[in-house]
């Protein structure tokens, strides 16, 4: 789907980090990712699993923009998305992941992203 495409430049562009764009993309990524469509467990293209996806969306949780509460089925079907990713693009996500663990203690929600190779 294209929005995978539009919105891993998006939230990862340096020029829409600061305002006024910062609150309108996310503004924008918050309608996007409580939209029932959004991240429908369909794998993207590797090229659109992107580390600004997960590092908007824990930024959007530290805000209180997104809540573990009020969001829970849209959170989990973006992390059931982002375990399609390939690998080495999750693997970039580990730290971010950890954060959230430590930080929001859900079992249930961060396990669905899994880091074991597809080796094992």
């Amino acid at each position: 789907m294209c929005i995978y495409r539009v919105f891993s430049y998006i939230v990862g562009a340096r020029s829409l980090q600061k305002e006024p764009y910062h609150e309108r993309v996310d503004d924008l990524f918050v309608q996007w990712f409580q939209n029932p469509v959004s991240f429908g467990g369909q794998l993207t293209h590797r090229n659109n699993q992107r580390k600004p996806y997960f590092q908007r969306f824990l930024y959007l949780i530290r805000q209180e923009k997104l809540s573990i509460e009020r969001d829970r089925e849209a959170i989990k079907r973006f992390l059931i998305w982002v375990n399609l990713w390939e690998f080495s693009n999750k693997d970039d996500i580990y730290k971010s992941l950890d954060y959230l663990k430590s930080n929001y203690p859900d079992p249930e929600l961060w396990e669905i992203v899994r880091f074991e190779s597809e080796a094992v």
